[in-house]
This record gives structure tokens, sequence and C-alpha cells, in this order.
């Protein structure tokens, strides 16, 4: 038996979201795998029964984390997955107190 992990709502991979309480959620070791880096809107596609429902649950949970409603966090995350930062960047953007959020609202 796998124990829940934490998991990235946004990948960290994508230079977006980060370790905060906002983007991580328990999943199980075995989805945590299987969704690795993809969005998770695609990844929630890809599920199905009480496997589908329970991430429905997790989209919901991080969508009120952050403010936002389902839309406005389906939005935001193909914006981060279109918008890729490199580790300097994210370090930049940090510096000057700018979290992913941040960057998201000013490009609108």
């Amino acid at each position: 038996k796998k124990k829940p992990a934490l998991e990235h709502f946004v990948p960290l991979s994508w230079g977006h979201g980060g370790t905060i309480p906002e983007n991580i959620y328990p999943l199980h070791g075995s989805l945590n795998g299987q969704k690795s880096s993809k969005n998770p809107f695609v990844f929630l596609e890809e599920l199905t029964g009480y496997h589908r429902k329970k991430f429905e649950e997790v989209i919901r949970y991080i969508a009120k984390q952050n403010n936002m409603t389902w839309q406005e966090l389906h939005k935001y995350v193909n914006w981060c997955e279109e918008n890729k930062r490199t580790v300097e960047q994210v370090i930049a953007d940090n510096e000057r107190g700018l979290t992913s959020i941040d960057l998201y609202k000013l490009s609108n």
C-alpha cells in the first residue's frame, strides 16, 4: 500500500504555483505518479468513477484556497502551462514579491 503524498496542483516544473498551501494537496501514491506534471484539468479527463469524483473535490478545494471559481482556476492553470518560467525567472519574480497569481492577474 502506498501512502498519500503531497502533490502540486500546478506542477513545479512549470515554474508556477510552488510548495504553498494554495497549491498542494494529498494524493494517493499511485495517482501521484499518473498525474506527474500534467495539467490537472487534463488529468481530470483521464479519471473515471470514484477517482474522478475525488479529484473534482480537489479542484474545488484548490479553487477555494485561491479565492477562485472552478472556471477561474482552469484559466489560471492554462495560463501557467502556456507561460512556463525558468528557475531564474522564479527567483527574480520572488525578489520583486510577485507570485504566480500576481503575474497572471497582471497579464489580464
